[in-house]
């Protein structure tokens, strides 16, 4: 079978929110609620799944994890950097910073920003669900819904890779697919069944 790379598109969390954010025209129907975020302040729900992702090239290994959600103009979202052990167990709990430096989670609604608290949820094949503690608590709720898995690797750990033509930078990564090589083991229990 013909593999051809993904190419790894960094997106920034409020590339993200808002396209989850965006209106839709008045002749198209909304797209389905994948991801929902409650709290005081309504409902934000998104079309798009909570991501989790493993970066695993010959010096980095990275695992991240993102979620948004929006309401109109308004929107919630949160990212953490993980550590491996913490992918594997499937639950966390972290402390809320405002830079979200670190093992830390950033969580911003609307542009506000939690400055202390915690962000806590457990991952399950392909669904995701977790809470917010927040200081200002504007920011606390509860989320649920769908969780992609995605892990990026050398190509040369997919052997029946095959290029898409032209010269590959040393050093990148494609995704694979199936989670299927030894580096992505640890991200199959959260695929969809």
């Amino acid at each position: 079978m013909e593999r051809r790379p993904k190419t790894l598109l960094a997106l920034t969390p409020l590339m993200v929110i808002a396209a989850a954010c965006s209106t839709n025209s008045p002749s198209s129907s909304p797209p389905p609620t994948i991801v929902r975020f409650e709290s005081s302040g309504g409902t934000f729900e998104s079309p798009f799944p909570a991501t989790v992702q493993a970066t695993l090239g010959e010096n980095v290994s990275l695992y991240n994890f993102a979620i948004t959600a929006g309401k109109g103009t308004d929107y919630w979202g949160a990212t953490v950097s993980l550590s491996r052990e913490k992918v594997i167990a499937g639950h966390v709990d972290v402390p809320i910073a405002p830079g979200g430096d670190g093992s830390d989670a950033r969580v911003e609604l609307s542009g506000i920003v939690g400055d202390s608290g915690t962000f806590s949820f457990t991952l399950g094949p392909g669904t995701i669900t977790g809470t917010v503690s927040a200081s200002p608590n504007t920011l606390n709720g509860s989320f649920s819904g769908q969780l992609s898995a995605l892990c990026y690797v050398p190509k040369s750990a997919l052997p029946n890779h095959v290029s898409a033509g032209g010269t590959d930078a040393p050093g990148a990564l494609i995704l694979d697919e199936n989670l299927e090589t030894d580096q992505c083991a640890l991200m199959r229990p959260w695929r969809p069944q």
